[in-house]
């Protein structure tokens, strides 16, 4: 008896996951059928991110033990889920992957103080980080919601689409390095959501020992001489008639004067020159300008990893 014990503990531990984060509560899984109090310890933070959002399919009461040194704490899990609500609980695995974390990569200036508080400012915001990692898959309806929500970061709320908040964006910059200020194209920002999404449904399939988990090539890592590495964009960050005049020089009454770059170039100038009631502007080079909304992007990105 002892034997078919060990035996079916073992059968019930094994797995297929490359990251121990996950493995923690696939053995509190286990636990769980014979004890009613399980201490998860780590001192990282997707663990408890993770736990946050499990803790409904775990039957126990759950605890976190966290720190180092003498700088420990263990932390009622059920405590804090009440006090964030069940909704906001179920989104923290797509918040904090989204945001940032081992495996992706972070907003510059937008911490995740910021991107947890403009998330729960609107129940849409929400429901999307609650399906991203549902699938291995990104779905589109998720990925249209999340380019609303980076406008919101950017403090750009009824920016119709990412890439006219990041022209707004760099016209209204007052620093000598508009891009910090700047959000990701929607090429770029689709990239960073399908990473975002390969690694929420790693954490939410923490509870299953087979999770088949997909290569992550195609899900916005592309492989280059036999080692993975980050697909940061597959489009230009901006219309090729606007790189070439982005570091245009001109000022107010320069284009009048001739001292204007772009004019000495013989091109046209643009709204990146920032020059005010310029007359070497053609509407042809607006029209050209145009940028693509984008909203093919799911069909084309597949189809070229």
């Amino acid at each position: 008896m002892q034997g078919i014990q060990t035996l079916s503990a073992v059968e019930d531990l094994t797995c297929d996951h490359e990251e121990c984060d996950t493995r923690l509560f696939l053995h509190a899984q286990h636990a769980a059928h014979n004890h009613q109090t399980i201490v998860i310890k780590s001192p990282d933070t997707d663990v408890a991110v993770i736990a946050l959002s499990l803790k409904p399919d775990l039957p126990c009461r759950l605890f976190f033990f966290t720190g180092v040194g003498n700088k420990t704490r263990i932390i009622d899990l059920a405590k804090v889920s009440s006090a964030l609500g069940t909704s906001v609980c179920l989104a923290l695995i797509g918040i904090h992957t989204f945001s940032g974390c081992d495996s992706t990569s972070a907003f510059y200036g937008k911490g995740k103080r910021k991107a947890f508080y403009v998330a729960c400012e609107k129940e849409e915001y929400l429901n999307a980080f609650t399906n991203l990692g549902r699938s291995f898959n990104l779905d589109q309806s998720t990925f249209d919601i999340l380019c609303k929500y980076v406008c919101h970061l950017y403090g750009q709320p009824f920016a119709e689409n990412v890439n006219d908040a990041r022209y707004k964006a760099f016209c209204m910059a007052s620093s000598a390095l508009p891009e910090l200020s700047m959000p990701p194209t929607r090429d770029a920002l689709h990239q960073h959501c399908k990473r975002a999404n390969y690694q929420a449904a790693i954490m939410r399939h923490s509870l299953k020992g087979i999770m088949c988990a997909p290569s992550p090539v195609g899900n916005g890592w592309h492989l280059e001489d036999g080692e993975l590495t980050v697909t940061w964009m597959t489009r230009n960050p901006a219309p090729e008639c606007v790189l070439q005049v982005v570091h245009c020089s001109c000022k107010q009454g320069k284009c009048e004067t001739g001292r204007c770059s772009c004019m000495s170039a013989r091109l046209s100038c643009t709204d990146f020159c920032r020059c005010q009631n310029c007359a070497n502007v053609s509407k042809e080079t607006e029209e050209r300008a145009t940028w693509d909304d984008g909203s093919d992007d799911s069909d084309r990105d597949d189809n070229d990893e």
